[in-house]
C-alpha cells in the first residue's frame, strides 16, 4: 500500500481516524445485500502489490476455498485441474514508491513482488506483474498494458480499487478499468475501497454508501 498524496488523505489526521471497532459496529447496523459473484474467473486489479489483500484479501480467500473443495469432489481421481479458470490478481505497479526514505525502491520492489507472489501461491491465485512504475502511474500506460491483460484473461467479475478512495493510482487504475469494463457486455464490475477507511468516518457523504454490498 503506497502512501498516497490525495486531498481527502491530506486533510485526515490519526486522531481523527475511526477505528477498526467502529466501523465493525457500524457496518453491523448497513443492511447492505451481498455480493453475487458470478462462478467464472475473477480479475483483481491492484494498483500496488498488497492493494488486493486489503480490499478484498477474504473474497478471495473464500472463493479459493469453494473452488479447492469443489475440484476435490468433482475430480478426487484427476490429479490436476487443468481447464479450470483460477482467479487472477493484476498488480499494476511495482509498488517501489512505498515508504521513502525508508526503504531503498528496488529493495521495496523486491520484497513487495516476493510477498504477493506468496500469497497468490497460498491461494492458488495467478498473478500477473504489469511492473509500471510506482508514484508515476499514467493513464494511457496503463490502459496500453492492463487493457490487453484483461482481454486474455477474460473476466467474469472485475475488482478494482474504488475511484474515490483518495489515491491518485487507486483513481487512474479505477477508470482505466472503468474505460475497458465500458466496452465489454456481460462483465461484472465492482470497485473496493483501501484508503477510505483511514479518512472517511461511518455515514461520510463523500462514501455512496447506497452501493456498499457485503463481500
Amino acid at each position: 500500500m503506497t502512501a498516497p498524496n490525495g486531498p481527502r488523505l491530506a486533510a485526515s489526521d490519526d486522531e481523527g481516524v475511526t477505528t477498526a471497532d467502529r466501523w465493525r459496529e457500524a457496518l453491523a447496523e448497513h443492511t447492505a445485500p451481498p455480493i453475487v459473484l458470478d462462478v467464472g474467473r475473477l480479475v483483481v486489479v491492484a494498483p500496488h502489490p498488497d492493494d488486493e489483500v486489503l480490499g478484498l484479501g477474504a473474497t478471495m480467500a473464500a472463493r479459493s476455498a469453494r473452488s479447492a473443495a469443489a475440484l476435490a469432489e468433482v475430480l478426487p481421481d484427476s490429479g490436476g485441474s487443468e481447464g479450470i479458470a483460477s482467479d487472477v490478481v493484476v498488480c499494476v505497479s511495482d509498488g517501489a514508491a512505498s515508504h521513502p526514505g525508508e526503504v531503498a525502491p528496488e529493495v521495496m520492489r523486491d520484497r513487495r513482488k516476493a510477498e504477493c507472489e506468496s500469497g497468490a501461491g497460498e491461494l492458488g491465485i495467478d498473478l500477473r506483474m504489469l511492473g509500471l512504475p510506482d508514484g508515476e502511474l499514467d493513464a494511457a500506460d496503463i490502459d496500453a498494458a492492463l487493457h490487453p491483460a484483461l482481454d486474455e484473461l477474460a473476466p467474469a467479475t472485475v475488482a478494482v480499487t474504488w475511484s474515490g478512495d483518495g489515491h491518485p493510482d487507486h483513481h487512474v487504475c479505477a477508470e482505466s478499468v472503468r474505460r475497458w469494463y465500458g466496452a465489454r457486455e456481460g462483465v461484472t464490475l465492482l470497485e473496493f475501497p483501501v484508503w477510505m477507511w483511514h479518512w472517511a468516518r461511518p455515514g461520510d457523504p463523500h462514501v455512496p454508501w447506497k452501493r456498499l454490498r457485503r463481500g
